[in-house]
């Protein structure tokens, strides 16, 4: 992820327009604690982030986890 990029992404925050974002591999979210309604994690670059549904505001994020 290009450095302007990752410094945008901070908790609070929303995210940017167009960034590259996929969904965590099934077996990883399983071993992961239940969501709350209307949140989901996201894999962009090498972080986890939890997003708020349609608002797509930054609830918290992992850093450096993904490899």
């Amino acid at each position: 992820m290009p450095p302007g990029l990752a410094k945008q992404l901070e908790k609070n925050g929303s995210l940017p327009p167009g960034l590259a974002k996929r969904n965590l591999p099934k077996d990883l979210e399983s071993r992961l604690p239940k969501l709350k309604k209307g949140t989901h994690r996201v894999i962009i670059g090498n972080d986890v982030v939890l997003i708020e549904k349609g608002t797509e505001i930054i609830l918290d994020i992992l850093k450096d986890i993904v490899k």
